[in-house]
């Protein structure tokens, strides 16, 4: 349920602070009857959310069991490898991301292209929508899907348009970068986690063969079951039982994660 409120927020976030700026950019240059497409923008984009994770689902529903394994460790890790590129890009170019849109919705108002503040509003809500739908899946399958994940997805929307708004009211009290560093440090170890879940379902379906023996029998102390066990799971990846496989994939995963956080942060120091 952590994961999924953070997935939620940190996504929901992004989509709304971007929808915000372009409001307020168009209330300043008085081009209220530009919001009219921001708006068609969001609710086309949240459409075609519902509609892509309507197909996820027909598809998941229709798979037999080994396939659906080989479906299900496949998409954790595309989800795992997004996600991290995600937090990686937002780390090297939030801090240009206010200026890059200030320029283009003052052009595109100014000189009354219509259409195209329709399409980045589409593109933003649509982009993050898919995005949080492919994380959630992963997320829901990685750990028990129950009405725990659902309301944690509801609290993180809830939470991050309550934030939205007292960062655009000029709250000087939250700081969007100490926020996306802390979610962006959780959500690598969550992508770890799923990393190590694909590469068991991978394992299951016979896709790989090798290193399959577990490094730890932990399902008499601490099953996946438990409370603890099932946050843990979900947050970070535990296992009660994992291959060798899978803990190296997890190592690997996190020391090239950990490089790329480093190198992208000195890049950035010169800078400030």
């Amino acid at each position: 349920m952590i994961a999924v409120t953070l997935i939620s927020l940190r996504e929901t976030l992004e989509t709304s602070l971007v929808i915000g700026m372009i409001l307020t950019i168009l209330s300043r240059l008085d081009q209220d009857r530009g919001k009219r497409f921001v708006w068609m923008g969001v609710g086309s984009g949240i459409a075609f959310s519902i509609v892509v994770a309507f197909l996820f689902h027909l598809f998941a529903a229709s798979l037999m069991h080994e396939a659906k394994e080989v479906y299900e460790g496949v998409l954790m890790l595309i989800a795992a490898a997004l996600l991290t590129w995600m937090i990686l890009w937002m780390m090297r170019m939030g801090a240009s991301l206010r200026a890059s849109i200030q320029r283009d919705i003052t052009l595109y108002a100014l000189s009354g292209q219509s259409f195209a503040i329709f399409l980045l509003s589409f593109t933003t809500t649509a982009r993050e929508g898919t995005e949080m739908v492919l994380f959630l899946n992963a997320a829901f399958l990685s750990a028990e899907s129950n009405l725990h994940h659902l309301a944690g997805a509801l609290a993180g929307i809830t939470g991050a348009l309550l934030l939205t708004v007292l960062i655009l009211r000029g709250s000087r009290k939250f700081s969007l970068r100490s926020f996306f560093a802390g979610t962006g440090a959780l959500l690598i170890l969550f992508a770890a986690g799923l990393v190590s879940h694909g590469i068991g379902e991978l394992q299951e379906a016979h896709i790989f063969t090798l290193l399959q023996t577990s490094v730890w029998d932990l399902r008499e102390v601490l099953p996946e079951e438990t409370l603890l066990g099932g946050i843990l799971e979900s947050l970070i990846g535990y296992s009660d039982h994992p291959t060798v496989l899978q803990v190296s994939a997890y190592i690997l995963y996190l020391s090239g994660a950990a490089f790329c956080w480093k190198r992208i942060g000195l890049n950035r120091k010169p800078a400030q």
